[in-house]
């Protein structure tokens, strides 16, 4: 990319061609390697060029990034990523973080800004003061699956970064460690790594409702009755247990 003198060069990095996004990306990963200190001049005049742009445009790119890099963004165990939402709206983020799945929870349904970089979206619509009980379910099995293809990171994100997409995050961890991981512990594994926390009584309902479920244990495997043996009937109560039981063994992530 090339400038005259009476031009800034360009740095709006949602426009930008995506390999000359990946290389500052890669320039980026290089400079901080896993902590965001301070670089020098030098290193930021190293990477404009790496980047094609010209030496001399090393500021405007350090403050052009540094802002990106002000969003509401964090990084969990296991490549969950969490922020507001703003968070999703850096091309530049999403691109250097490796996020490949986002997960939105707000009033309205967002742009599938970066789609077009193979990320992967679902929005969970939510009017003001309502929550999303029937809904829960469906974004654990998309964070759960987008973890699973192993090819980079989910992030969940809602208005304030610390209640809705909490409660989805603190719910997978608890789906992950069913049997082990109650709505106390994955709350203070959630404080441990992010600030903030911001559950309202209903949310907190929710995750003690989806905790109960996770609880219920396994229905046995059925014996097979031998030849000539007549299998005892069940009571109505015995099988409607059966089938609160079948319907959990179904919830599979």
């Amino acid at each position: 990319m090339s400038s005259s003198d009476d031009e800034k060069p360009d740095m709006e990095f949602d426009y930008w061609p995506t390999p000359q996004l990946e290389e500052l990306c890669s320039g980026l990963h290089a400079c901080w390697d896993g902590a965001m200190v301070a670089l020098t001049p030098n290193q930021w005049r190293d990477l404009a060029v790496r980047a094609g742009l010209p030496e001399e445009s090393g500021e405007e790119l350090q403050s052009a990034v540094l802002e990106e890099f002000e969003r509401d963004i964090s990084s969990l165990e296991g490549n969950v990523m969490i922020g507001d939402g703003s968070a999703s709206e850096s091309r530049l983020v999403a691109m250097f973080h490796k996020i490949k799945h986002i997960l939105y929870i707000a009033s309205h349904p967002m742009d599938e800004l970066w789609a077009k970089d193979g990320v992967c979206y679902k929005t969970v619509a939510v009017a003001a003061g309502e929550h999303f009980d029937a809904e829960l379910e469906g974004c654990v099995r998309f964070v759960s699956e987008a973890l699973d293809q192993q090819n980079g990171k989910v992030l969940v994100c809602c208005a304030d970064g610390n209640s809705r997409s909490a409660a989805v995050v603190m719910a997978y961890r608890m789906k992950t460690h069913a049997g082990a991981c109650s709505v106390r512990q994955a709350s203070e594994w959630y404080r441990a790594q992010r600030q903030g926390l911001d559950l309202d009584d209903q949310l907190i309902t929710m995750l003690e409702s989806f905790q109960q479920i996770l609880n219920v244990p396994k229905s046995p495997a059925k014996r097979k009755c031998a030849p000539g043996e007549q299998g005892s009937p069940e009571s109505p109560g015995k099988k409607a247990m059966n089938k609160v039981a079948n319907q959990i063994d179904d919830f599979q992530l």
